[in-house]
């Protein structure tokens, strides 16, 4: 594949990440727009505690599948031709710059937790399902999402170092260096969050709607 190729896919996969499901989800159906509610953030769980579970769950799998969408055409060789200047995770990464930094919004999107979520998912299944079972039991345990994220990106961080040993292969350093860089970048942009926490006034995860 030809370096321009690969920056037009790059274009793709950063434009696809900039689509914003929430602010779409609730101005279409709900007539709402998140950015004014709750922590005004366009994230899955924002759209939940203002929209419901419904749109909650709709933006979720939206933003899921916005990560998810161009890897999984490289590692289903669907594009057969593998990338040569640029790893197979930088068009996943661009579109968690997407999300996170969205162009059809003013460059104010989500915290793209979701949107790497897919990405890992079509990169790393084994790797995203480990992820997922800790949220689950962080979430159930604690109620926070917040913790929940920041323990299932560590788990992950964990994790990535066996992506590759498991089939007696060298470790996945692309990987590992990205999920170490994620762990960061999400730490940053969870600092309100964790201010809130030690304060104790972070909201607890519920499935109401809080715009009713």
């Amino acid at each position: 594949m030809d370096i321009y190729t690969e920056l037009a896919l790059l274009a793709v996969a950063y434009i696809l990440g900039s689509i914003p499901s929430a602010l779409i989800i609730g101005k279409l159906f709900y007539k709402t727009d998140v950015r004014q509610y709750g922590s005004k953030n366009m994230g899955a769980t924002n759209s939940l505690r203002v929209l419901g579970p419904k749109a909650g769950f709709a933006v979720f799998f939206l933003d899921v599948f916005k990560g998810f969408l161009l890897v999984a055409l490289f590692t289903l060789n669907i594009i057969e031709a593998e990338p040569t200047h640029f790893p197979i995770i930088t068009f996943g990464i661009f579109s968690v710059i997407g999300h996170i930094f969205p162009v059809f919004s003013r460059f104010k999107g989500g915290k793209g937790v979701a949107c790497t979520a897919g990405f890992i998912l079509a990169y790393a299944p084994w790797c995203f399902l480990i992820g997922l079972g800790v949220f689950i039991l962080t979430l159930v345990i604690t109620k926070y999402v917040s913790v929940s994220s920041l323990c299932t990106i560590l788990s992950m961080l964990i994790s990535s170092f066996f992506v590759n040993t498991l089939n007696a292969q060298a470790p996945d350093w692309y990987f590992t260096i990205f999920c170490s860089i994620l762990t960061v970048a999400l730490f940053i942009s969870h600092r309100k969050n964790i201010v809130r926490l030690i304060n104790g006034t972070e909201s607890k995860f519920s499935f109401k709607s809080k715009t009713k």
